[in-house]
């Protein structure tokens, strides 16, 4: 499941995902410009979850992490 930071920046731009409610992107390898991407996407607003914990427990970076706690919440799992 290699998502990676391409295929979050495609989720993220894509409009057809407007009424997605849950978007799981657990140990697909991205990182701070994909999660960049999502908290930036103006098509993800309906999201009730997004989970982008991975088990190599790499953290996201301070920019990441606060763009997206700033626009999911604790809607986000990091």
């Amino acid at each position: 499941n290699l998502v990676g930071d391409t295929g979050a920046a495609a989720l993220a731009a894509s409009r057809p995902l407007s009424g997605l409610l849950e978007l799981d992107l657990r140990d697909a390898d991205v990182s701070d410009a994909g999660a960049i991407a999502l908290a930036e996407s103006p098509h993800l607003d309906n999201l009730l979850r997004l989970d982008l914990r991975n088990r190599d427990n790499r953290a996201l970076g301070d920019d990441a992490r606060e763009a997206l706690t700033e626009r999911f919440g604790d809607r986000v799992c990091m």
